[in-house]
């Protein structure tokens, strides 16, 4: 191949496997981005901010401030609804976007490690072919903002760690202060990147130490004006009180076992998290051994001079230390699922290939390479095959809230027809993402029916969400418009009217 060819093949290989990740989130989401109850706050406050109402969702005819959530995620939703496009439909389109650009991301960063494109480019394909990455992405939430913002600083950090350029230290500051604002969890980020000038910097230990202060600041200075107003608003930073709750059982079993799943196939993990782990520590012994006997050298294997590989290292262990510490101390509600551990995957992705890629590069014996060969194979049909299975779930069911069967029942097709009347709904999330018709939680109708001057009202309420109330029974008046397997809808007309 000549010179001129071989210079396009690099980004032309990192474009088509960007569009492959841009294609397959856009294939995945054909009834919409992935919707839950955080969506709703994200999208409502995107609209209201759009509107000049500022960081404000909407519950009833009442506006509530944003404090739950952090503020850049419905801000970039907020820019689309500028722009004359459905917040919603922007966050299908961002995400899609951005899942192309974070297999990218990692495709060059294993580069950097590596300085091998090939290795690279599976690095990079390997991500867009992930079912967990492919799920995340998938919905109307932060993560692959986070994920992306996380990536661009870890690059820009490593060249500073190698460089001692303060530019390169405070842009990666900005991005890592960015991160914080797209997710809460994103305080892991600022831990692992102060801690990394500390233990990586090659400078004196004063100067790491101003550094990693440095970094620190410009990190938290944004998100610590807006922690100071949620404070101010809700008594409590992010409305959450500071409390001792231990990890049960359950989970720590779901932590390792959304962990494992990533390299092994979910049946044959399920149940068996403790074999499979010490499978992993025998293979651990293994490779071990296998370097002891090859006279290969450790910290060449891992890499410890290359800084974007400590780096991801670091943070694969920081990350879930930092949310653990979170359920335990502020939020039982946070969960250990593929969507809250994503960032470790992706690091992981990093850290793996570049390993792999090392061992080839310095063991070049025949049964070495069919092993390394053999399991990449094995390795890329799991994920090939997960990934299948996981769109066509995906294009036959739909995600969360954005159900395929919700798309043709009568009772949704209802909304469009609702006069601006005032609601009420077991799911108000549900109704908004529906329809964009704010409405009153259901528990609060019976109080407004019973007031002295009743307002006409619907109700709607909807099949997923167990509710134990018979509707026509709280209130004279109360007539069942529309039913059907995804949500009854009634309407209140007060007496005289």
């Amino acid at each position: 191949m000549d010179k001129q060819r071989r210079k396009w093949l690099w980004p032309t290989t990192l474009g088509a496997i960007a569009l492959l990740g841009f294609g397959l989130v856009w294939a995945s989401t054909i009834w919409g981005a992935g919707l839950i109850s955080d969506s709703f706050q994200y999208v409502s406050t995107a609209r209201n901010l759009a509107g000049g109402l500022g960081f404000q969702f909407e519950v009833g005819k009442s506006l509530l401030p944003l404090v739950h959530y952090p503020p850049l995620f419905p801000s970039v939703l907020a820019g689309f609804e500028i722009a004359g496009i459905d917040a919603l439909l922007g966050a299908r389109l961002i995400n899609a976007l951005l899942f192309g650009a974070n297999a990218v991301l990692v495709g060059v960063s294993i580069e950097k490690i590596t300085a091998s494109k090939v290795w690279g480019s599976i690095g990079a394909l390997l991500t867009a072919i992930a079912a967990v990455l492919l799920g995340v992405h998938s919905w109307a939430l932060s993560e692959p903002l986070y994920i992306f913002l996380g990536l661009v600083g870890w690059l820009i950090l490593s060249q500073y760690l190698e460089n001692n350029q303060l530019r390169l230290l405070v842009a990666a500051s900005g991005l890592f202060g960015l991160a914080f604002l797209a997710r809460y969890a994103g305080v892991a980020i600022v831990v692992a990147g102060a801690l990394a000038v500390l233990l990586f910097s090659t400078q004196n230990w004063r100067k790491r130490g101003m550094d990693a202060a440095l970094l620190g600041i410009i990190s938290v200075s944004v998100s610590g004006l807006w922690a100071v107003r949620i404070t101010l608003l809700a008594g409590s930073f992010g409305a959450r009180e500071l409390q001792y709750i231990p990890l049960t059982a359950g989970n720590i079993e779901s932590l390792l076992n959304n962990i494992l799943t990533w390299v092994v196939p979910f049946p044959l993990v399920n149940g068996r998290e403790a074999w499979i782990l010490f499978g992993l520590f025998i293979g651990l012994v293994v490779f071990g051994l296998y370097v002891r006997v090859s006279d290969l050298k450790v910290k060449e294997i891992v890499w410890s001079e290359k800084t974007l590989f400590r780096l991801h290292s670091l943070y694969f262990w920081v990350y879930p230390v930092s949310v653990v510490a979170a359920k335990m101390f502020l939020d039982r509600g946070i969960g250990l699922n593929d969507r809250m551990l994503s960032p470790m995957l992706v690091s992981l992705m990093i850290v793996g290939v570049s390993i792999v890629a090392q061992v080839w590069k310095m063991d070049q014996r025949r049964w070495v390479r069919v092993v390394l060969v053999s399991g990449a194979v094995l390795f890329t049909a799991f994920y090939g095959v997960e990934t299948g299975l996981a769109m066509r779930s995906f294009r036959g069911e739909g995600l969360g809230l954005a159900r395929a069967d919700w798309h043709s029942a009568e009772s949704i097709q209802a909304f469009a027809d609702f006069e601006d009347e005032e609601f009420y709904s077991n799911s108000p999330s549900s109704l908004y993402l529906w329809s964009y018709k704010p409405a009153n939680n259901l528990n609060s109708f019976a109080r407004m029916a019973a007031s002295a001057d009743p307002d006409r009202a619907y109700i709607v309420v909807f099949a997923h969400v167990p509710t134990n109330k018979n509707i026509e029974e709280m209130a004279e008046g109360v007539e069942l418009v529309v039913g059907d397997e995804v949500a009854e809808v009634y309407l209140f007309v007060p007496e005289g009217e």
